[in-house]
C-alpha cells in the first residue's frame, strides 16, 4: 500500500508531466519550434523557443520552484535571453524578467 506521501509524488510527477505535454502541444500547433536545453553541470531548461521575434526560456512547475536555471540562463548575457515564462498552477504574476502564468493560459504565449 502506498503512503499519503508517495500518492502525493506520484500525483505530482503525473501533472508535471502532463502540464509539458500540453505546453509542447500548444506550441507544436502554433507552429512554433520547441528545444530543450540542458548542460552536463545539471542546468536545464524545459523549453527554449521565440515568442515574439525574442529567444525566450519557458519553465513548466508544479511546486512553487525558484528555476534556478532559469536564473542563471537570464543572468548570463551570453546566452542573448531576456525573458523566463513559468507555467504553473499560481495566478498572473511578475517578478523582474520572469513571468509567471497559469497552465490554461499556454496557448496565448
Amino acid at each position: 500500500m502506498k503512503t499519503p506521501l508517495k500518492k502525493c509524488i506520484n500525483a505530482v510527477k503525473t501533472r508535471s508531466k502532463k502540464c509539458i505535454k500540453e505546453w509542447r502541444c500548444t506550441g507544436v500547433k502554433q507552429d512554433r519550434k520547441l528545444y530543450y536545453f540542458h548542460k552536463d553541470s545539471g542546468l536545464e531548461i524545459d523549453f527554449v523557443t521565440k515568442v515574439e521575434d525574442d529567444i525566450s526560456l519557458i519553465e513548466v512547475k508544479v511546486t512553487t520552484g525558484n528555476s534556478k536555471s532559469a536564473s542563471t540562463v537570464l543572468k548570463n548575457p551570453k546566452y542573448e535571453v531576456d525573458v523566463c515564462y513559468k507555467l504553473s498552477e499560481n495566478n498572473i504574476g511578475r517578478i523582474g524578467n520572469k513571468i509567471t502564468i497559469p497552465y490554461y493560459m499556454a496557448m496565448f504565449l
